[in-house]
Formats: C-alpha cells, structure tokens, sequence
C-alpha cells in the first residue's frame, strides 16, 4: 500500500501478493548471497531476522487497518 501525505491509500496489492513480498525479498537477498559465499551464515540470520522483523511489522499495521 501507497500512503500519500493526505493519509489516503494511493494503491493497494492483493493481500497474497503483499505478504508474499519481504519472503520473496529475504529469498532474493540470502540465497544468491550464501550461493555465492559472500556472507556466512551468521549474516544471512541477520537479513533473514532482519526480513522477518519487517514481515511482522507489515502484519501489524495490517491489522490496525479498518
């Protein structure tokens, strides 16, 4: 979702798409990074918390939607 400076929504997805995008985002970002051995694996536990961090704030302010 787009929130302008009016406070409206300017766009929304679908809600599948929506939860579906920091998954696919953390899947982008540790896998080609841990393939190619440019982080160890405690690096990909920080993005992947970090990710899942940003996944549970998503769901949050969801929920507080009307």
């Amino acid at each position: 979702m787009n929130i302008g400076m009016d406070g409206h929504a300017g766009w929304r997805a679908k809600r599948g798409v929506a939860l579906a995008f920091i998954p696919a985002l953390a899947a982008l970002i540790v896998l080609p990074t841990l393939i190619a051995g440019l982080a160890s694996g405690t690096a990909a536990l920080v993005i992947t918390l970090a990710c899942l961090g940003a996944q549970l704030l998503h769901l949050r302010l969801a929920a507080r939607l009307p």
